[in-house]
């Protein structure tokens, strides 16, 4: 099953919510965002960054391969497939 994340719109990390990396003013936070570029909350209330070399988001959203939580080593158990609701490609 496909678990809807939806945007952060209040920067609260709420879970099930994503936000875009934003690309800054340095050479460093632009490859920042290039590569790691959407951060997302777990059901867990978690947030990690989604890795461009693991994850690609397709246009309408769908995260492919599923996500694991970056705190899984320490016990958190999501591990779901994704889709970004409300993303478009820019």
């Amino acid at each position: 099953m496909t678990e809807p994340f939806w945007p952060d719109t209040t920067g609260s990390h709420l879970p099930h919510t994503w936000r875009r990396t934003p690309p800054g003013d340095s050479e460093m936070s632009r490859e920042s965002a290039r590569t790691h570029p959407v951060g997302v909350t777990c059901s867990e209330g978690h947030s990690f960054f989604l890795s461009a070399a693991i994850h690609t988001i397709h246009p309408d959203g769908t995260v492919t391969p599923s996500v694991v939580c970056s705190d899984a080593a320490r016990g958190c158990p999501f591990h779901e497939w994704v889709l970004l609701k409300g993303w478009r490609d820019e």
